[in-house]
């Protein structure tokens, strides 16, 4: 048991780089993560049901083909 304690206790030796590195804290949590966490699950999973799962952001076909035309109209307009 005692050998099993020092080698423990001298992992310093094992793992010289990992004796370097500074000590601290690298994994914060934000203020109130986990007292509106369940709340922030439950809505997404709302949001999930309600639109499906597929949230994300799509652009129109012709979206860059007519960008700039729409850019210059909109110039246009307010002069």
């Amino acid at each position: 048991m005692m050998n099993k304690e020092q080698d423990i206790m001298n992992w310093e030796k094992d793992a010289p780089l990992l004796a370097s590195l500074k000590r601290e804290r690298n994994f914060l949590v934000p203020p109130l993560y986990f007292k509106n966490l369940s709340e922030e699950i439950i809505n997404q999973i709302k949001i999930e049901e309600t639109f499906g799962k597929d949230l994300t952001y799509k652009t129109p076909d012709d979206y860059f083909e007519t960008l700039e035309y729409k850019i210059q109209s909109a110039i246009l307009l307010e002069d």
